[in-house]
């Protein structure tokens, strides 16, 4: 009695089993089906216990009468015996078959609500949340979870094995119900086999959405970094001074560095697609596109920065070469601030240095020179190169050709109006100097004394010939002189007037000198001829004394002589 009424309660429990929300059509109507079975089972379960009972009151009524036959109630014992006999036979069949029903009601009890359990659990697996991206980390987590129940997973898995040893036993036991059995733990093992197929297939699916999602990920990663670098090499800022392209080109390498750093980046996102197409996942399309559009991406960039490696090589040249004109410029602004000036000296030693100075300026202008022919062929190098720059560097050019030119002018006006200014001085200096050394050797000729005897005047001439050599040396110092201010008054300066005063004074003081020299010659030949005149005079008085005296002695010395007297 205990057994039929705790096999009713299990057969109320199965019948009073929830199915849980959000179940398939398919699993309710399983679910369904099984709920009937197991009400039908409770209800021969029920009548089975019923019959028990009543069997067990007519075995107790039976024993009645086989007492009352023992005790002669009955007339013949043979056929009491027979009769006790077909009935325990009866009710050991009977017995039998009530024990299995009732196993076959614990069996499909525990069946039901394995396969309830189950597909509970299939209709979870069944979901497909990793199409959708969003906490995909929290839905993995809540697989590896669901996966990671051991205790339930274990409880099940062991109420499965209890199953199939129960049904095989009743297989075994040629159970009434052993086709029904044997179709059930088969359903129940395909349905276990289902479940954690479709547990390793979602968590694969989760996996490959998690990995998909981190490709796509890195890859709109890489295209954002690319999208601004691009942004950077496109940026038309290289037409600025020199300063500002240098400080572009530092930039543009840590930029060439930072590429360097992210190559790898780019290798790794093909690797990863590829090992991803290899891998079978299904959306090879978006994993191509992500791909190709990041290649082609880096690609551009890649272009995009030879480009602008190119155009900063290019500005930097071209800026350079402005550099160099802007300084070449500043110089030619200090040359002609230098030749600018109007001083061409107070005097011939100012003069003379200014000309050392302008020397100075013109082996600059030399130098100079040479470095306006390298900028004429840098200039032409850079047109061939950067023809869309051609006409901003022939301006830049142009400008320093046309400063130089009226540099290279000034500096000539300056050494002409230099070599003016010193033949000028120069002139007027030998003019001072002539002017002043034939006032002096007219006094030095002048002061000589007419001389009192002949070797004065031969001394005299002598030195008045030494005068001579004198005048006729300087007589080349007189040409040069006035041939120099004969072209000063050619050149139009503006003291002409005063040097063609100082060339007719020069003239006259030549002309004047050599006047001097000759009536000075002529006095002192005169006064030569007189001194000559006066020692042969004393000469015929010396020997005239000297013949008077002789004449005299003889006379006193001869008596005839004096007898005649």
């Amino acid at each position: 009695m205990g057994s039929a009424k705790k096999s009713a309660e299990d057969a109320d429990t199965t019948q009073a089993l929830v199915i849980p929300p959000g179940m398939s059509q398919l699993s309710e109507q399983r679910l369904s089906v099984g709920r009937t079975v197991s009400t039908k089972w409770a209800k021969e379960g029920k009548r089975a216990q019923k019959g028990q009972q009543t069997s067990n009151e007519q075995e107790e009524k039976e024993v009645q009468r086989m007492d009352l036959l023992i005790n002669g109630h009955v007339k013949g014992q043979n056929g009491v015996l027979d009769h006790y006999s077909q009935f325990k036979d009866f009710a050991k069949t009977k017995r039998d078959r009530l024990e299995e029903a009732r196993q076959f009601q614990y069996f499909k009890r525990d069946a039901d609500e394995l396969e309830i359990w189950i597909l509970e659990k299939l209709q979870t697996a069944a979901e497909e949340s990793f199409r959708d991206p969003t906490n995909l980390q929290a839905k993995i987590q809540k697989h590896d979870a669901f996966v990671a129940e051991v205790p339930e997973v274990q409880a099940h898995s062991n109420a499965i094995t209890k199953l199939d040893k129960t049904g095989n036993d009743m297989i075994q036991h040629d159970h009434y119900e052993k086709e029904t059995i044997r179709k059930r733990l088969d359903r129940l093992h395909e349905l276990w086999d289902r479940l954690f197929a479709m547990l390793e297939n979602k968590g694969i699916k989760l996996q490959q959405t998690l990995k998909l999602l981190q490709f796509v990920r890195k890859c709109d990663e890489m295209l954002y970094w690319i999208k601004n670098k691009i942004q950077f090499v496109s940026t038309d800022d290289l037409d600025a001074d020199l300063e500002h392209v240098e400080v572009m080109q530092r930039k543009f390498d840590e930029f060439l560095k930072e590429l360097k750093s992210h190559e790898s980046r780019v290798l790794d996102i093909n690797h990863e697609a590829n090992a991803l197409i290899d891998e079978g996942y299904p959306e090879q399309q978006q994993i191509h596109g992500k791909r190709d559009e990041v290649n082609e991406a880096w690609h551009k960039l890649g272009t995009l920065t030879s480009t602008r490696g190119e155009a900063l090589f290019g500005a930097k040249q071209i800026q350079r070469f402005y550099r160099d004109i802007d300084e070449t410029l500043v110089w030619m602004g200090k040359k002609e601030l230098t030749l600018a000036t109007d001083d061409f000296g107070r005097d011939l030693n100012n003069v003379q240095a200014l000309q050392r100075k302008h020397e100075d300026t013109e082996r600059d202008l030399a130098a100079l020179e040479s470095k306006m022919d390298e900028l004429g062929t840098e200039t032409n190098r850079l047109c061939q190169l950067y023809p869309e720059k051609s006409e901003d560097i022939a301006a830049k050019v142009d400008e320093a050709r046309g400063r130089w030119e009226a540099l290279k002018l000034s500096a000539e006006q300056r050494k002409r109006g230099l070599d003016r200014s010193y033949n000028r001085h120069r002139f007027m200096a030998d003019y001072r100097e002539l002017v002043e050394w034939t006032k002096g050797i007219q006094a030095l000729i002048q002061s000589s004394e007419l001389a009192k005897d002949v070797a004065g005047a031969e001394a005299l001439l002598e030195q008045h010939q030494e005068h001579k050599g004198e005048i006729e040396a300087r007589t080349d110092s007189f040409k040069q002189t006035a041939e120099t201010g004969q072209r000063l008054l050619d050149e139009d300066i503006e003291e002409a007037d005063e040097i063609r005063q100082c060339l007719q004074n020069l003239a006259m003081e030549q002309t004047s000198l050599n006047n001097l020299w000759e009536e000075r010659r002529i006095l002192y030949e005169q006064c030569m001829d007189l001194q000559l005149f006066y020692r042969d005079t004393e000469q015929a008085e010396s020997w005239m004394t000297k013949q008077e005296l002789l004449a005299r002695r003889r006379h006193l010395m001869d008596p005839m002589a004096q007898r005649r007297e």
